[in-house]
C-alpha cells in the first residue's frame, strides 16, 4: 500500500502507520507532561493555601489570646 499525494508517491502504508502513530505518541507525551505541570502547579497552589490558612488560625489564637488578657485587665483580674 502506498499513500499519494497529488499523483505521486508519498510513503509506503507501514512507514504512513509508524509516522501516525510517532506523531500520537508525541501528543501523548506532550499532554501528559501539561498534565504534570498543571497538577504541580495545583499542588504548589494547596500548599500556599494551607499554609495561609494555619497562619490565619495562629493570629485568630494570639488575638483571642489577647482580649482574653484584656477582659482581664479590665476586670482587674491579675
Amino acid at each position: 500500500v502506498v499513500i499519494t499525494q497529488s499523483g505521486g508517491p508519498v510513503l509506503p502504508g507501514a512507514a504512513w502507520c509508524c509516522l501516525v502513530v510517532k506523531v500520537a505518541l508525541e501528543q501523548q507525551q506532550s499532554t501528559a507532561l501539561a498534565l504534570a505541570a498543571a497538577n504541580h502547579s495545583l499542588e504548589v497552589r494547596l500548599q500556599r493555601q494551607e499554609a495561609a490558612q494555619r497562619d490565619s488560625q495562629l493570629l485568630s489564637e494570639r488575638l483571642e489570646a489577647k482580649v482574653a488578657a484584656l477582659e482581664q485587665q479590665l476586670r482587674g483580674e491579675p
